[in-house]
């Protein structure tokens, strides 16, 4: 079926990786959102992403093993949460 090339990555990826991905993305969306009422918005998205991939890397050290993939993860979820905001 044509939509299994679609889903069929999706289904590769670890539910640890999505569970990066949400809590970075909801770090990086309440900390810009919160700031966003005393600052500029855009400022306060960039603050709230930068805090977001702070937190997956010091999560990441503290590990036994630094996964890149998890911080890949992290990433990217602070980056979404960032768009979320500004749009």
């Amino acid at each position: 079926m044509w939509l299994n090339k679609f889903t069929d990555p999706l289904c590769k990826i670890s539910g640890d990786k999505f569970v990066h991905l949400l809590t970075c993305q909801l770090i990086a969306f309440v900390i810009g959102k919160a700031l966003s009422y005393v600052m500029n918005k855009f400022a306060a998205a960039l603050i709230g992403c930068a805090c977001a991939v702070t937190a997956g890397f010091f999560k990441e050290i503290k590990d036994d093993t630094f996964d890149l993939d998890d911080f890949k993860a992290d990433v990217l979820g602070a980056v979404w949460g960032t768009v979320y905001l500004i749009t």
